[in-house]
């Protein structure tokens, strides 16, 4: 068990103590206490007994734990592929758990923990100590400071630099997992676990022991007190607060959530579920990111986004692309009609290009795409979607007419959105429910997005990118519903699931080199722009290419955005801020919440 602090572990440890206890497990701490370092020399013995019969056996079910807590520094790159490897052996069954906690919990949790107890002292506050995605970090680099500074230095600096490009690395982590719950479903979760092993059921207990240079406390089922007395009665919006600093935990909670809800439901035997998007290719340092490598020929290019997610951007990165890749050419917006079924020819006879596509329903094709095509998605995270589709449509004037002249329709353009999605009945049938509810009858979209308040216009155009309703292809709504049913259709084609990559918004936003490093690596990639040894010689170059042309475009045109009506493209504190809240208040709703949350999962695959 990958025991990350503040999620649940000890309690995960009672329970193997328990079955210590009973005889029907041997519990090992590898080279240290809890220690990420695993003691080889035992697991060598148990295989050595199962292969010899005149080794003396135990009489009962025996299973070997190890929990992996402490010293983790080099877990990923020294002791998980020997795990992997460990998996070979028909001898072996091996069995990786580890459990993920909803960022607020942990957040609050992590300070009561370890923060207050070394800074409350000096009338210090969560706002002051809270690090960055604590939870992501350790299950990538495994690194964890013991002396509890938060977002003091020098880990604080690492925290703080966490990015796309080292999410993406965690997720390839976690998809080595077998059994990846959330702390909140800790008691079926354990079940699970043990029945997945042949092992008896164990109570369940609770404890979280102080850290063991400060002797802090530990939070309550109730966290109402704690967030009153550490949020509330300090002037602190904590959920703000966690939800700029978790941003990439959040991620990792909602790929937890997906993850668990299929498990729970697999038979017991095939937790270990493959994985949905591509397998885990080889990996070759790029330009300091890390690329998957990817097979060479004479490959087309498509950057796809959709309403809000780089209609002037994918354009703007593909023409500089094409200029600076000799041989390569921009072919433009490809996509006769948007928001209706793709039927552009599509062929690997015309030379190398780059061409834009502009919200088409792939689903709906009648012919797949060509495997010699490379697919970029354009994508943002549903709840900064939301909040971006909501502000756009309602300045005065409307920066487009379509608003003033379609009325909002709760029903799904197409019925592959909610199988993309994974929806039930019942989920469809209240997503149209409330988002009827919002709705007066005759009225336009823009007449809704001036008169309702702000957190109830927020929630009818999230139902509308999920829907889109039966409108006029001029009108934009629907398209968190389309992209899902397109990546699951390229996904459905086996060539196309190493042919993908992400430029998410949120990351050109918050880390624009990284994002570039990530979009040239695999341009470079696709039209196998290496030299003879390898190395991308123009990626370095490339991304400088890229990152200019945004820099140029920023000054011409985003900067006026910025300035404008337009609130999510500020930077002001304000802005910041009231972004925040209405990122949280979509999270925590309890319908646009997992519909978001079962979306991300398709694309973080």
């Amino acid at each position: 068990h990958r025991h990350v602090h503040k999620t649940g572990g000890t309690a995960v440890r009672g329970i193997m103590a328990s079955l210590h206890k009973r005889g029907d497990a041997i519990v090992q701490r590898g080279l240290g206490s809890w220690s990420c370092k695993i003691d080889w020399g035992h697991v060598d013995e148990a295989l050595e007994r199962a292969h010899n019969a005149s080794l003396p056996r135990p009489a009962s079910p025996r299973a070997l734990v190890f929990e992996l807590h402490e010293a983790c520094t080099g877990w990923v790159s020294q002791e998980l592929p020997r795990i992997t490897e460990l998996r070979t052996l028909p001898s072996a069954r091996v069995f990786l758990t580890t459990l993920v906690r909803s960022p607020f919990s942990h957040s609050l949790s992590a300070w009561m923990w370890g923060g207050k107890p070394s800074f409350g002292r000096f009338n210090r506050t969560i706002d002051y100590w809270l690090p960055y995605n604590m939870q992501s970090n350790q299950l990538l680099h495994g690194d964890f400071d013991r002396f509890m500074m938060g977002n003091k230095e020098p880990m604080g600096k690492r925290y703080r630099h966490f990015g796309e490009a080292e999410f993406n690395r965690t997720l390839d982590v976690v998809r080595r997992f077998d059994l990846v719950c959330t702390t909140e479903e800790l008691a079926p979760c354990m079940e699970r676990l043990l029945q997945e092993l042949g092992l008896p059921f164990v109570r369940i207990g609770h404890a979280a022991p102080a850290h063991g240079r400060m002797g802090a406390g530990t939070l309550p089922a109730d966290e109402s007190k704690v967030v009153q007395e550490e949020c509330t009665a300090k002037g602190l919006d904590c959920a703000a607060i966690v939800a700029e600093r978790t941003r990439y935990d959040a991620r990792l909670y909602a790929h937890a959530l997906g993850l668990w809800s299929v498990a729970r439901a697999a038979p017991v035997g095939i937790a270990r579920l493959p994985p949905i998007g591509p397998p885990l290719v080889a990996e070759r340092r790029t330009g300091g990111t890390v690329a998957p490598t990817l097979p060479l020929g004479n490959h087309r290019v498509a950057f796809l986004h959709y309403h809000k997610t780089g209609h002037d951007l994918s354009p703007l990165l593909a023409k500089r692309a094409s200029r600076f890749l000799d041989g390569v050419q921009f072919s433009g917006r490809v996509t006769e009609n948007k928001r209706s079924a793709f039927s552009h020819p599509l062929n690997c006879h015309s030379a190398k290009d780059i061409q834009v596509w502009t919200a088409p329903d792939i689903a709906l094709r009648t012919s797949p795409v060509p495997s010699c095509y490379f697919v970029v998605q354009f994508i943002r995270d549903p709840s900064d979607w939301a909040i971006s589709y909501y502000d756009y449509h309602r300045q005065v004037p409307t920066p487009e007419a379509w608003v003033k002249r379609h009325q909002p329709n709760c029903s799904f353009a197409q019925q592959q959105y909610p199988e993309a999605l994974g929806l039930d009945a019942e989920t469809v049938h209240q997503l149209m429910t409330a988002c009827t509810a919002l709705v007066s009858p005759g009225k336009s979209y823009w007449w809704h997005l001036n008169t309702l308040p702000e957190a109830e216009g927020l929630r009818l155009m999230a139902y509308m990118n999920i829907l889109g309703g039966h409108i006029d292809d001029d009108a934009a709504a629907g398209d968190l519903g389309r992209a899902a049913a397109n990546v699951v259709a390229l996904t459905a084609q086996d060539a196309m699931r190493h042919r993908m990559a992400n430029v998410w918004m949120d990351e050109v936003l918050t880390d624009l080199d990284g994002a570039m490093r990530e979009l040239a690596a695999f341009l470079v990639n696709a039209f196998d722009r290496r030299d003879d040894e390898g190395s991308d010689a123009h990626g370095p170059t490339l991304v400088q290419q890229l990152r200019a042309a945004l820099v140029d475009a920023e000054t011409t045109r985003f900067e006026a955005k910025a300035g404008g009506a337009h609130i999510t493209s500020s930077n002001s504190t304000a802005a910041k801020d009231r972004k925040a809240r209405l990122v949280a208040s979509l999270q925590a709703d309890l319908l646009l919440g997992p519909v978001h949350r079962r979306w991300r999962l398709l694309f973080d695959h």
